[in-house]
């Protein structure tokens, strides 16, 4: 059995800043929100799904 890892969530304090300034940075589009995420879909069908917070963003690698 193989094991795909399709999306991970994102929090950050605006999604669609966020979700732009990735999508720019590594020349990809932002998606179409869905609920609370708006998706940048890398060429592997990974989806970043951003969500916006107003709760602390912990650092993380």
């Amino acid at each position: 059995m193989s094991v795909a890892l399709n999306h991970t969530i994102v929090h950050c304090r605006d999604r669609r800043e966020s979700a732009e300034f990735l999508a720019h940075i590594l020349g990809l589009t932002v998606g179409v929100a869905l609920g609370p995420f708006l998706p940048v879909v890398t060429a592997n069908d990974v989806a970043l799904d951003f969500a916006s917070t107003d709760e602390p963003v912990a650092v993380q690698h």
